[in-house]
Parts: C-alpha cells; sequence; structure tokens
C-alpha cells in the first residue's frame, strides 16, 4: 500500500476549493477577500520539503511504510497526515476512496501476479488546467504484456462482499496448490487454474 499511497502523493491532481470567511492577509502583500473563493492544487503539499523533506519530489516507495513512518518525530507525522489530500479532506472527503483503491490495487495485483509487461515506464503528465482532476500521460505508452510462464492457463476472478462481511478478512495472500487468493478491504481476486475453472 506504501506504493499506492506514493503515487498518489505524486501524482494526484486534486484541488481543495474554501471559501476565506473573514478578510486575511497572507505575507503582508496578498489580501484575500471575505466570501471569496480560493482553489489550492494539493501538488505543492504533496512535494513540499518542509512536509516531506529534502526528498518530498521523488517518488520513495517506502516512504509510507511503517517502518518510515516510525522514524519520523511526532511533529512531522502530523504535518505529514494533514499535507497528504489525495481524496480531499474535511466535509469533501471522497466517499469513494476505499472503493477507488480496491479496485486499483486489485487490478494491479493481478498484473502484477500473472503478467510479465516490457516497455513500462513513468511519463510526464500532460499540462492541463488546474481543476483536472486526473493527470492524463503526455503521450503513448507502448509496452509488451505476456503470461507469465506458468500462468498461462490461470483464470482471474474477481470478488466483493459488504463492509460487514469483508472486515474479517485481512490483507494478505493465501496460496494453495490450485489457487492464489489477494484480500482487499472489500474484494478478493483468486486466480483458479484453468483445469479447476467450471462453468
Amino acid at each position: 500500500m506504501s506504493a499506492w499511497q506514493e503515487t498518489l502523493r505524486v501524482k494526484a491532481a486534486t484541488v481543495a476549493n474554501r471559501i476565506v470567511l473573514e478578510d486575511t492577509l497572507l505575507d503582508s502583500a496578498y489580501l484575500l477577500k471575505k466570501g471569496s473563493v480560493i482553489q489550492m492544487p494539493c501538488n505543492p503539499m504533496h512535494t513540499s520539503p518542509s512536509n516531506w523533506g529534502q526528498s518530498g519530489g521523488d517518488f520513495d516507495p517506502s516512504r509510507f511504510l511503517p517502518t518510515s513512518i516510525d522514524k519520523l518525530s511526532k511533529n512531522d507525522k502530523k504535518k505529514r497526515k494533514q499535507a497528504f489530500t489525495p481524496f480531499g479532506g474535511g466535509t469533501v472527503l471522497c466517499p469513494g476512496r476505499y472503493f477507488a483503491t480496491s479496485e486499483i490495487v486489485g487490478v494491479a495485483a493481478m498484473l502484477a501476479m500473472g503478467f510479465e509487461i516490457e516497455g513500462a515506464r513513468m511519463l510526464e503528465p500532460k499540462l492541463q488546467v488546474m481543476s483536472a482532476q486526473v493527470k492524463h500521460p503526455d503521450g503513448d505508452l507502448p509496452v509488451c504484456i505476456k503470461r507469465r510462464e506458468g500462468w498461462e492457463r490461470v483464470k482471474f476472478k474477481f470478488t466483493g462482499g459488504d463492509e460487514d462481511a469483508a472486515e474479517g478478512l485481512a490483507f494478505g495472500w493465501e496460496m494453495t496448490s490450485r489457487s492464489v487468493t489477494y484480500h482487499g478491504r472489500w474484494w478478493k481476486i483468486v486466480a483458479l487454474y484453468e483445469s479447476d475453472y467450471i462453468w
């Protein structure tokens, strides 16, 4: 999950909208008038060295690991928590954030388990208007995708459940001689060998 959170931190394009409640002067130079609307892109908060250290602009897949977080001071933990807003915050916190995370991490787990992908690399995003919530890559990315050796006859099945039923599922892998299962929060992926898959 750390790599997923780091991807959101570095690549998210959310924009917070706030209404100024009273006249406010910033840096003795910028007057924000009461009733004005302010749009704040998350990228400056997500990459600021004052929140994330000197490597704030770099992609570090281990940044959100518990072992990395445990090394931070209490104040730094608080700053990072407040500065990480890929799904908004407060009363406008995205209600679909768990569903979106489950869908994306589930597909990524399936791809990692069953396929070899050659030629993949990170593309820079297109220059877009600030209010665009999804960053589009600047160009196409041709890749070669093929089944992993030994996984040619595997079929993937995605299943979900309601919140109460899923709370008993632990995050992690289960492996048997005939299937591999990855449990997420409200879903699971089951990879079944074709000979065991009955229609």
